[in-house]
């Protein structure tokens, strides 16, 4: 039986979304402070996928989805030839995150990012699980803070 946690580019496909929404549902509940109920909009998430706008990273074990993290890619507003990937979501099962799970989700995709000609790389940390310390060791710097506000 595979014991070795296996980091790839995942396609979505019918199959790969019906396995992370069971993942994305857990993230959800763990950490949303969104003030909205879990609806993903799927076919959107497959079609930019499918353009090339979205990259999905997984981290497999025995073929199973334990990890992932997803970008939206484009060229920032305020430098047409700057490339940017900004960081959609991030998680790793409880049950595998004593490990080096989350750390090779990122460097992995850090690298293939780096083959797309990505010029910067935008994470985000939610204040309910901060984990910016796991950032700080990869080099990234404290930029921005975000605030929301439900206007409806």
């Amino acid at each position: 039986m595979e014991t070795v946690v296996v980091i790839k580019e995942e396609f979505l496909t019918t199959e790969s979304i019906q396995e992370i929404d069971n993942l994305s549902r857990l993230h959800w509940e763990e950490v949303s402070p969104l003030p909205f109920e879990y609806d993903p909009d799927w076919a959107r998430y497959q079609l930019l996928n499918e353009l090339g706008l979205i990259k999905v990273f997984v981290a497999r074990l025995n073929d199973r989805i334990i990890g992932y993290n997803s970008y939206y890619m484009t060229t920032h507003l305020h430098n047409k030839n700057y490339a940017m990937a900004m960081q959609d979501t991030l998680f790793v099962h409880p049950a595998h995150r004593n490990g080096t799970v989350g750390m090779k989700l990122l460097l992995h995709a850090e690298e293939e990012l780096k083959k797309l000609n990505i010029d910067l790389v935008i994470q985000t940390v939610t204040l309910s699980m901060d984990i910016s310390a796991i950032f700080d060791r990869l080099g990234y710097e404290d930029l921005e803070r975000t605030m929301i506000k439900q206007l409806h």
